[in-house]
């Protein structure tokens, strides 16, 4: 049997994150629905 560990660190996200970051946040509003965000977006242009 294999121990479950329920810790987690949530940190704020640095620039060197943004490529692991952009795949997700771009699935996310890919559909076209309503979302907050920043249209200036320098991986968008």
């Amino acid at each position: 049997m294999y121990a479950i560990s329920s810790e987690m660190t949530i940190r704020k996200a640095t620039d060197a994150d943004w490529e692991e970051i952009w795949p997700i946040f771009h699935e996310v509003v890919a559909a076209g629905d309503t979302y907050a965000y920043d249209t200036i977006n320098p991986a968008a242009i």
